[in-house]
């Protein structure tokens, strides 16, 4: 008998599967947001997993659907999980960074509005479905250019003294991924306002951005990367019991160390652009990281880093323009 008391006191977990509508169409389809929830039946953290809000970063939704099958085979020991898998699905079926129908970014279109745009309407959606769930974390998951190493962005500006803000960086500083700021101008602290995860911070959400990798295709080492980052974070959370193998492309990265992000300096003229160091490599001071060449085969300049810097990634063009980013720098700050 005590044994069956014990038993009925244990829930089975739960997942499911919504579509939350945003408006309809001329030919009165309805677009609508894929939710998938997994519901462990006890109380504990409420995680979300958001990917895809920008259309050509599809990377994020092969880790949601992977951490997904997880749980379903592990499921969790307490809490929540929810995600949204495709963000911007309009701009995901034509792939284009942007929703195709009014070439607005999702990400700049936050908190939303109910009588907005096209984005502010599904930003809205968005944020109060999450916002309503009360979360503990939320993991936006981003890629980066097509050459790029994976690593967090930490918003900056007056958001930095939340608490919300101090427990998600604690959070990103244990993934063992470079953590890494925007400097911080009238711009970056007007773009927090804009953003999903800058919403949630001022909202007292807990909330980072994860940049994994290679945008446009489904790169699988950055996939298994974000799935292992975003197992350990529910395991620090007491969600799940399970040892997981560190991957190697993060054991000696340059992490637990406060970057500032840099893309400059840019290239005075028009060319082929031939590298000199690698997404990844830490590049000294005043060393060459590119070159330009004209049509001819002729170098015509060469750029040198500003400051000690990790090299994030490589643009997506080998073509140089004068004003136009070369590569994309982590200038470290702190450790």
């Amino acid at each position: 008998m005590a044994f069956m008391e014990n038993s009925l006191l244990i829930k089975k977990p739960r997942i499911k599967q919504k579509r939350l509508s945003i408006l309809t169409g001329s030919d009165l389809s309805i677009k609508r947001l894929a939710l998938i929830e997994h519901d462990s039946g006890l109380n504990g953290p409420v995680v979300w997993l958001t990917a895809c809000i920008h259309g050509d970063e599809v990377g994020g939704i092969a880790i949601v659907h992977e951490v997904l099958s997880f749980l379903r085979k592990n499921p969790l020991l307490r809490g929540k999980v929810f995600a949204f898998p495709i963000l911007n699905a309009m701009a995901f079926e034509v792939g284009t960074r942007d929703i195709p129908i009014t070439n607005e970014d999702l990400n700049r279109s936050f908190p939303g509005s109910m009588r907005g745009t096209v984005g502010e309407r599904t930003a809205h959606k968005i944020f109060s479905t999450i916002v309503d769930t009360h979360p503990t974390l939320v993991l936006d998951l981003h890629n980066d250019w097509l050459r790029s190493i994976p690593y967090i962005i930490l918003d900056s500006g007056k958001i930095e003294s939340k608490e919300s803000y101090k427990i998600a960086a604690k959070i990103g500083r244990k993934t063992n991924l470079p953590l890494v700021k925007e400097p911080f101008s009238q711009k970056s602290n007007e773009l927090v306002n804009k953003t999903l995860v800058g919403n949630l911070l001022l909202n007292d959400i807990p909330a980072l951005t994860l940049e994994l990798g290679t945008s446009q295709i489904v790169d699988e080492k950055h996939v298994s990367l974000g799935v292992y980052i975003i197992l350990e974070i529910l395991k620090s959370l007491q969600m799940i019991d399970v040892n997981l193998k560190m991957p190697e492309e993060i054991k000696n990265n340059f992490s637990n160390k406060i970057y500032i992000y840099n893309d400059k300096p840019y290239f005075s003229q028009t060319g082929l652009i031939r590298y000199l160091a690698k997404p990844g490599q830490l590049i000294l001071k005043g060393k060459p990281f590119a070159s330009l060449y004209n049509v001819f085969g002729k170098l015509t300049e060469t750029l040198f880093v500003e400051n000690d810097s990790l090299i994030l990634g490589h643009n997506d063009s080998s073509v140089g323009i004068p004003g136009n980013p070369v590569a994309a720098f982590a200038q470290v700050i702190s450790s």
